[in-house]
């Protein structure tokens, strides 16, 4: 779905050829703005869909990764995800591989979508430390989940 269209117009293969300046944006929220106010074929898809796209980089991320569990960190790596894939449909179109636009927007929405995931995973990670942890009353299951398993009887 990144870099391959689900639908392929005719037209937009037509003028793909034509215009490349179509296919390209630079402009920093030149696409977002339209698009929060309903311009476009599928605002709603566009938008959470670049949201959605790196969502999981920080929600689970930080899982996985103990060093993106700062902010910045997660941010760069966001950052770094997400131009990446715009440089491959960036030279895909250029090569007239791939009918996919190329778009800061894209960028900006995905680090977004990075930063959210981020944050839920955080209050997640807050919520565990201070109700999951037990409690002076959860009869010293507490004390034993600090002690080694030892297998034998």
């Amino acid at each position: 779905m990144l870099f391959f269209s689900w639908v392929i117009d005719p037209a937009l293969r037509e003028s793909h050829q034509l215009d490349l300046a179509r296919w390209v944006n630079f402009v920093p929220f030149a696409t977002i703005w339209p698009q929060l106010h309903g311009a476009g074929s599928s605002p709603l898809r566009q938008l959470a869909g670049n949201v959605g796209l790196l969502m999981p980089l920080g929600l689970l991320g930080p899982l996985v990764m103990p060093s993106l569990r700062r902010v910045g960190r997660l941010v760069l790596v966001a950052l770094a995800v997400s131009v990446g894939i715009e440089l491959v449909q960036f030279v895909g179109t250029l090569a007239h591989v791939l009918l996919r636009s190329a778009d800061v927007d894209d960028v900006i929405v995905n680090v977004v979508g990075a930063l959210l995931g981020w944050l839920v995973w955080a209050a997640c990670s807050a919520l565990w430390r201070r109700f999951g942890s037990g409690s002076a009353d959860d009869g010293g299951a507490r004390d034993l989940s600090n002690k080694r398993f030892d297998p034998t009887p």
